[in-house]
């Protein structure tokens, strides 16, 4: 049709929602245990997107009804989403080049496992997920990337498989995006 636009895709929500796929967010884990966690993420992500962010936020979520056998408290994912300023690309691409981005921000203290292509589910883009071992233990991370957003989520490996975090991932999305 002459003179219409194309539909803008999802962006991420900022600040993050109190709620995401049935999952709650936890205000005060975020100011206490994940204070130091969120403000690493934080400064060392803001130096990386200056320039291609516009906008992120990180947030602590709990998967009600469920308890890390390790530490006995709820099992808790972790959250990262950017908006970019324009477009970072092509979200194949632009995924390929964050996850090295992780593995070599991880290298001479752990590793990350090859990613796996997974369903980007609701808000499109692509998806992979993989396991990371890091001297502070084992985490299974996704992450999702649009032209104009990227996502995170990351939980310790006990309390999510790749497939779990993947299905949690795309219950997620919805809540965490809007067009």
């Amino acid at each position: 049709m002459k003179g219409s636009r194309p539909r803008p895709g999802p962006r991420i929500l900022v600040p993050a929602p109190a709620a995401a796929g049935g999952l709650t967010r936890d205000y005060a884990a975020e100011r206490t245990i994940y204070r130091a966690a969120l403000a690493q993420l934080h400064g060392r992500f803001k130096p990386a997107w200056l320039g291609a962010a516009s906008s992120y936020t990180a947030a602590v979520y709990d998967e009600p009804g469920r308890t890390d056998p390790a530490t006995k408290a709820p099992v808790r994912l972790v959250f990262l989403g950017v908006n970019a300023a324009s477009s970072f690309g092509d979200p194949s691409t632009n995924l390929s080049n964050y996850l090295a981005g992780i593995a070599a921000g991880i290298a001479g203290h752990g590793a990350l496992g090859r990613p796996a292509q997974v369903p980007a589910g609701p808000g499109g883009g692509s998806a992979e997920c993989a396991a990371a071992t890091a001297a502070s233990g084992k985490a299974t991370i996704c992450v999702w990337a649009t032209g104009q957003t990227m996502g995170t989520l990351a939980v310790a490996t006990g309390d999510a498989s790749i497939s779990e975090l993947a299905g949690i991932m795309r219950r997620m999305r919805p809540d965490l995006e809007h067009r």
